[in-house]
């Protein structure tokens, strides 16, 4: 009963502040006593749906009013209206004035159209929103090109990666952006373009192995062998010792048959043969480092021949010989 009473008490105060509104003709009053309806209407009534279209008056009124605007979410949810609650949380951050705020609502609001309902185009165009804002939280960085992909709208996934780099520079996100969007270059063959964004994607991780490759095999295609050596360069700084020894092999070979440079191709052979004998030397070399390095020999002794520098071919012919026991060992 006592409950009882206290409902009837609240529909009373409400039906009383209902007639004071419609006698009020000043916003500001309006706006207070609203709020106060509302407040009624959800907590003591537990009528979310008044309340929906009470608070829709106070926002209308005063679109500054933070409160109203989180009573307002909080009726919708009551009903489960996440739709309603999606379209909330957008049009107040089209009407505050604050960009983190408005960064932060524009996020509920992705999330709510992803999650709730589903609706990838509606969470896509409010997780760019979100990435115009600067995006603190990384979250449209994130999942924005995803959806992007899943929606197959190049046109947009290429704006949204292109806007990465501007928010988040000098981070991995930010390279893998760049990356991405030369690896769509690539596919249009524009391979200038891809050369230019995988550089760019150094510029901000420069320490990308996946760009270097790139960028290798695109100055290989067109055959452009300096700027193909400097790019094994700038990898062989960042990989193992077992991979630099590849690429000075692949960098003699390019500048012996390519760039018809014996003494550089003898240069970058004597440096890969430093690391095989390196590797030959431990306590369990691998057969395949003890193979690399004898071919590394026998390229060695022909150029020096070709040189005519018989000192080398000298030093290269005593490691031969020491090479002959390697066999052993390594098995």
């Amino acid at each position: 009963a006592h409950h009882q009473d206290k409902v009837l008490g609240a529909i009373d105060l409400t039906r009383a502040l209902i007639g004071e509104l419609g006698a009020t003709p000043r916003a500001e009053r309006r706006v207070v006593l609203a709020k106060r309806i509302a407040e009624l209407q959800q907590d003591k009534l537990d009528d979310a749906e008044a309340a929906v279209e009470t608070l829709g008056e106070v926002v209308r009124l005063r679109p500054q009013d933070a409160d109203a605007w989180k009573r307002l979410r909080s009726a919708h949810v009551q009903r489960r209206d996440w739709k309603a609650l999606c379209e909330a949380y957008e049009r107040e951050a089209q009407v505050r004035r604050e960009v983190r705020t408005q960064e932060e609502l524009y996020r509920s609001a992705a999330q709510i159209a992803q999650h709730h309902l589903q609706d990838l185009t509606l969470a896509a165009r409010l997780y760019q929103e979100v990435l115009d804002r600067g995006d603190p939280e990384c979250l449209a960085i994130s999942v924005l090109p995803d959806l992007l992909r899943k929606l197959d709208d190049g046109r947009a996934l290429e704006a949204a990666l292109e806007r990465i780099p501007e928010v988040v520079p000098r981070a991995p996100q930010a390279g893998a952006a760049l990356r991405e969007l030369g690896q769509r270059a690539e596919g249009r063959n524009e391979d200038s373009a891809a050369i230019g964004l995988y550089e760019s994607s150094l510029e901000h991780v420069p320490t990308s192995v996946e760009a270097l490759d790139r960028l290798a095999a695109l100055h290989e295609k067109r055959r452009e062998w300096e700027l193909y050596l400097r790019a094994l360069e700038r990898k062989r700084e960042l990989v193992i010792e077992r991979d630099q020894l590849e690429l000075r092999m692949r960098a003699a070979e390019v500048l012996e048959r390519e760039l018809f440079d014996p003494a550089g191709a003898t240069r970058e052979l004597l440096a890969a043969e430093a690391h095989a004998a390196a590797g030959a030397g431990q306590e369990t070399p691998t057969v395949e480092v003890s193979k690399v390095r004898r071919r590394c020999l026998d390229w060695l002794s022909r150029l020096a021949r070709q040189l005519e520098r018989y000192d080398l071919l000298a030093a290269v012919t005593g490691k031969q010989a020491a090479a002959e026991e390697e066999p052993a060992s390594a098995a």
